[in-house]
């Protein structure tokens, strides 16, 4: 059985896919209706009457919405209702459509086109009752621009008129083969008569022949031959065996080499594990970076054997070291054309991609690396697949041939599209595809709403997405959360700077009930620029905090910058030319960012940048851990970025201890600002950097030595520090709050109305918002700690508390609690663990839509955290490790000096012993003065 895929645009009410072939197969219906909204279709607010979304006896399913114009309501019998579709592209097309006209004195029902600075042309009119029934029609048409189409209702007195089921097609209707058995038989010879053409039609393969049934009423096909069951695609590759029916293009400079991870004996090299086995025994293609000649090429290559129409390409590939050059997925019909292209060194790991293409413009398939002579690192393939159809869009998702079950909101002179023919991020060609608001009118303020799909209710679920703002833009986009039908205030907002590319965003998302992400774009009269979005992807768990990395999982939202003839840092391991251990574990297993020492024919310097910060408050806290190894490894710096031009240099050193080592400032900024860390490295040593971590605020005291540190809050809040952003925060009260029905009367240290504790006060702040009570620093928590603290949750809109740990720029959840938990004080108890690095802990409280949402915790208290024979204060352990990780010549040093100031205590002890002493008698006490004591310079 092979199967077709029917491509339907977003404006379309339906998406189709039809399976049809010689042998059996099942015809499915997957409908997009106005059962939830209006589709991509919205109403023209400046006609007399307007379309509305109605219940009823639809066409979908009998009782379901539709769309409707009922002339009763408007005493205006010549007013009219324009429903209209978003811009569609040029070429054929065919539009789809169920009707209802009926009524004694109804009007008429119109199908219009416009194209851009075109006079409207009347495609179809329908006039006077039709009967009280759905009736169908489809209209094929092809242009040479884009247009929009529209549905015009001209009223009447008396009757509805209303349509149901579009379906828009970017190709003639029938398509080849296709067939619904809802609109007419379409050649399709029919044995009985159908009294339903809304029934499902699946294909019964009891007998070969293949006959559809529907309930007793049957329509056969030509008896096609029995189908036989189909080989393996001959395209597949997994390369365990060998290349397959893949081969070399002998005309090229280089081949691509077929390896295993035991063949890899040296950093970037090639993987140390293939994807298919996942071990260093499995094979894959893999091609060297060092080439003698810039710019040659290796492209392995694969005839086209494919029945459908579209065709998806999925592979795995690796991209790692510092100046790796490109690799492309090639589709060849005479000329080549480059589909996915991928530059630079990646995230260290099998990272997969998938490319739809077809048949009539593919004779082959391939894959092209190229190198340059002062390239270093590898580019490797591996599971080659080919599948018959669209490929499914992944998370993230792309948008190259779904919405991903997105949505778009009406009305507001703008909306988003579907586009292509600008380069976009999945692909990285202007073949593929992303999303871009569309202004009708570029002299109105308009907003445009992307809505996500529902999400379940989540304590934390991180939204990753890639955007860009164009160069001149007025464009502003910020992203909420939809729940219970309130849209909260901006979790992430960017305006102002252009973009330079593609810019990559994270924010974590919650909600108590089900809920839906919003992304809106603002456009401000004045441009015809317009902001676009894609890869957008939703994942369990919260992000990390915004800036912040441990390079543990990949490199979060830092991204290399290109730079003429540069070289990228590498996301590295121990195992490679740089620090035997990250920081973040102190293990050879951990991650850290490496820029690696470069011939004098390779470029010295390496940027990598940080996502857009922009905290509520001016100053921001940057800590980076870094490591240069030995004194000729070349310069690290940092800079904070503004704009294209606008840059400050925050800190720079050469200075190389061979260990890691904290740099800890402040960033003055109060408009939006990146980060960039730039290594200009030398030929030798190296520079790592590792555990960036930014946090709203001056940097706090640098020392660990402040130890566990409860609190009951009677005398002050210990060192805990309210960190939140916003109205909605920790504050130390007492004697209860203004708003009744919540919050505590008394403390939990004295019970009594005198008593402190620490609270937050649901009547300040937005929806959504969360108040964060951080910790001082701690170190070296024992495997037995425990926290200890009391918590009140009291009230009809509580929201959550939440115990967070924060190690790095690594953030876990240790406890949760949410919801009303009566009018008491109870105990909450967190096992810490052992925790060998710096760390705090944090009380993060979120706030519902509800007033009646106050959180207050007391009495909190360390428990079993210093382990036996661990010492609270840190400070020789510092002085200690400072002297051990010199060279041995100033160790030497730092004891002789020692033993000469001892020497000179003890000389200087005796001698004013000596010159001082005075006989004292019990008759009559003396008064006396001391002698000063001069030394020479040599005594000294």
């Amino acid at each position: 059985m092979w199967s077709r895929h029917i491509s339907v645009q977003r404006t379309s009410c339906w998406m189709i896919s039809a399976l049809t072939g010689a042998g059996r197969g099942t015809y499915r219906q997957v409908p997009k209706t106005f059962e939830k909204d209006t589709c991509a279709w919205y109403p023209d607010q400046t006609t007399s009457h307007l379309w509305k979304r109605s219940p009823g006896k639809d066409h979908t399913s009998g009782s379901g919405y539709f769309m409707s114009n009922n002339p009763t309501r408007n005493p205006d019998p010549s007013s009219t209702a324009r429903l209209i579709s978003y811009p569609q592209p040029a070429g054929t097309m065919c539009v789809s459509f169920w009707y209802r006209i009926y009524g004694s004195n109804i009007g008429s029902l119109r199908f219009l086109t416009k194209s851009s600075g075109e006079p409207e042309t009347v495609v179809w009119m329908r006039h006077g009752t039709q009967g009280n029934e759905w009736r169908f029609a489809d209209l094929t048409f092809t242009t040479d621009a884009p247009l929009q189409v529209i549905f015009e209702a001209v009223g009447g007195r008396d009757g509805d008129i209303a349509i149901d089921d579009l379906v828009v097609f970017n190709s003639p209707f029938p398509p080849e083969g296709f067939c619904d058995f809802e609109m007419e038989y379409h050649g399709w010879p029919n044995r009985s008569t159908i009294k339903s053409r809304r029934r499902k039609l699946e294909w019964d393969s009891s007998s070969p022949g293949g006959p559809f049934s529907s309930t007793g009423n049957h329509i056969t096909t030509p008896s096609p031959s029995p189908a036989a069951t189909p080989p393996a695609c001959p395209m597949d590759c997994n390369f365990e065996q060998g290349l397959c029916n893949w081969v070399q293009k002998t005309d090229e400079a280089f081949d691509w080499v077929r390896s295993q991870g035991l063949q890899v004996n040296r950093p970037w090299n090639g993987p140390r594990y293939d994807h298919t086995v996942g071990n260093d025994q499995g094979y894959y293609m893999v091609v060297n970076m060092s080439g003698s000649v810039d710019g040659e090429t290796a492209v392995l290559s694969v005839p086209v054997k494919v029945k459908a129409r579209e065709f998806c390409v999925g592979f795995w590939y690796y991209m790692l070291g510092p100046s790796v050059s490109s690799l492309d997925l090639i589709r060849q019909k005479g000329s080549r054309h480059a589909m996915w292209t991928r530059q630079g060194s990646q995230d260290s790991g099998w990272m997969n991609a998938q490319v739809t293409l077809r048949k009539e413009d593919t004779w082959e398939v391939q894959f092209s690396a190229s190198r340059k002579t002062s390239g270093s690192g590898f580019i490797a393939i591996d599971d080659v697949t080919f599948k018959e159809g669209a490929c499914k869009d992944l998370n993230p998702c792309g948008f190259e041939n779904t919405w991903c079950e997105f949505t778009v909101a009406s009305g507001g002179y703008g909306f988003w599209a579907r586009m292509a023919n600008v380069m976009d991020h999945t692909f990285r060609t202007e073949k593929g595809f992303y999303l871009t608001v569309l202004i009708m009118d570029p002299k109105q303020t308009s907003v445009a709403q992307l809505f996500s799909p529902e999400l379940s209710a989540s304590t934390g679920m991180c939204v990753r997405f890639w955007y860009r703002l164009p160069v001149g833009s007025t464009e502003s986009l910020s992203a909420h959360v939809l729940w219970s039908g309130e849209q909260g205030p901006a979790l992430w907002q960017r305006s102002g700077a252009p973009s330079t590319g593609w810019e990559v965003a994270e924010l974590t998302v919650s909600a108590p009930n089900s809920f839906k992400v919003v992304f809106r774009a603002e456009h401000a009269p004045g441009s015809v620029s317009t902001v676009q979005i894609d890869d957008v992807s939703i994942r369990a768990g919260p992000c990390s905090p915004v800036g912040s990395c441990d390079f543990e999982s990949g490199q979060c939202t830092w991204v290399n910058e290109a730079q003429p003839d540069g070289h990228d840092w590498v996301q590295a391991d121990g195992r490679f030319q740089g620090p035997a251990t990250d920081h973040t574990t102190q293990t050879a297993e951990g991650r850290f960012l490496l820029s690696p020492a470069q011939s004098q024919n390779q470029s010295n310097r390496a940027v990598v940048v940080s996502e857009w910060i922009q905290f509520k408050i001016k100053s921001t806290c940057l800590n980076v851990w870094y490591y240069i190894h030995g004194r000729n490894s070349g310069t690290l710096r940092l800079f904070a970025r503004s704009g294209p031009t606008e840059q400050e240099l925050l800190f720079q050193t050469q200075s190389g201890q061979s260990n890691w080592t904290l740099f800890s400032g402040a960033v003055q900024k109060s408009e939006p600002f990146q980060v960039l860390v730039e290594a200009e490295s030398s030929d030798s040593g190296f520079i790592a950097v590792d555990d960036i971590i930014m946090t709203p605020g001056l940097c706090p005291d640098s020392s660990t030595d402040r130890g566990f540190l409860g609190c009951s809050f009677e005398n002050g809040t210990c060192e805990w520090e309210d960190i939140s952003v916003g109205q909605f925060t920790w504050q130390r009260d007492r004697n209860g709050t203004a708003t009744k029905n919540t919050g505590p009367s008394v403390d939990h240290t004295l019970g009594t109305e005198l008593g402190w504790y620490m609270l937050v006060e649901s009547s300040r702040g937005d929806v959504n918002d969360f108040a964060k009570l951080q910790s001082p620093f701690m170190k070296q928590a024992s495997a037995e700690c425990l926290l200890e603290f009391y918590y009140h949750m009291n009230g009809k809109g509580i929201g959550e508390l939440r115990v967070l740990l924060q190690e790095g720029s690594r953030t876990t959840p240790l406890w949760w609690r949410s919801g009303d938990q009566g009018d008491a004080w109870r105990r909450g108890e967190v096992k810490v663990g052992r925790t060998p690095q710096v760390f705090s802990l944090f009380f993060q409280a979120t706030r519902t839509s509800s007033q009646l949402g106050d959180i207050a915790i007391d009495d909190i208290l360390f428990l079993n955290c210093i382990g036996p024979g661990e010492q609270q204060i840190q400070t020789d352990e510092i002085i200690i490790s400072d002297i051990i990780n010199e060279d041995p010549i100033h160790v030497w040093l730092a004891v002789v000096l020692s033993l000469l100031l001892v020497a000179v205590i003890v000389i200087v002890s005796f001698l004013f012993q000596q010159k001082c002493s005075i006989p004292v008698t019990e008759e009559a006490p003396r008064s006396w003065t001391p002698v000063p004591v001069e030394l020479s310079e040599t005594q000294v």
